[in-house]
């Protein structure tokens, strides 16, 4: 069984295509000119950490894996992953599962991703209808940190500063989970500016 599947691995990576920085090829002129497209694709991408069972220390035995999942509206789902450090072919061993299914440049894909800068940039140039969003837990994990950070806010002039602070996050939260992007875009701004006028906090020395 082990030898099969080292054999049937070994063919399968032979027959991959040599990686490219871009999969997106052609012009509008050429995007125009296909057939119409399926429905929209949702790609979900994400990486973790795996824990060697042969680690010696805190630092060796850790490798990330990243995996995926597109979902066309139609058909079956299809999964792939892949260890970052080792795998040479990222780029194009997704490009191939989204051909798979079918994908043309005039077709929507949507990709959902975490902040990582490995994993958002996998799907960079793949699709020239390509929308790349972070995806909502880690985008409120960002904002629950920065919530947890108003608590060291001071003002001399507002002493209620940082519960005013706390309240335009959560009122934030709520126009993006709402999807008003232009009002989100508004908060945002209105806090820059009301941070820029407020004391940096500092750390205090406290006693056990």
């Amino acid at each position: 069984m082990r030898l099969h599947t080292l054999s049937t691995a070994d063919r399968l990576e032979s027959e991959l295509g040599p990686e490219q920085p871009m999969f997106a090829e052609g012009c509008q002129r050429d995007w125009d000119a296909l057939p119409r497209p399926d429905l929209p694709l949702t790609v979900g991408l994400d990486g973790g950490y795996v824990h060697s069972s042969q680690q010696r220390s805190r630092r060796d035995g850790w490798f990330e894996v990243i995996a995926g999942k597109s979902m066309p509206t139609d058909g079956p789902a299809k999964c792939f992953g892949f260890v970052q450090t080792y795998d040479t072919k990222p780029k194009r061993r997704l490009f191939e599962v989204l051909k798979s299914q079918g994908m043309q440049m005039n077709q929507q894909v949507t990709f959902l991703t975490d902040s990582g800068g490995d994993v958002r940039a996998l799907p960079l140039y793949l699709n020239p209808q390509a929308e790349h969003l972070i995806e909502w837990f880690h985008l409120t994990m960002r904002l629950t940190v920065m919530s947890q950070m108003t608590e060291g806010l001071r003002s001399r002039d507002n002493p209620e500063f940082a519960a005013e602070v706390l309240e335009e996050l959560t009122r934030l939260k709520w126009f993006l989970w709402h999807g008003h992007v232009f009002r989100a875009l508004q908060t945002v701004d209105d806090l820059q500016i009301d941070l820029d006028d407020t004391e940096q906090p500092s750390i205090e020395r406290r006693s056990c």
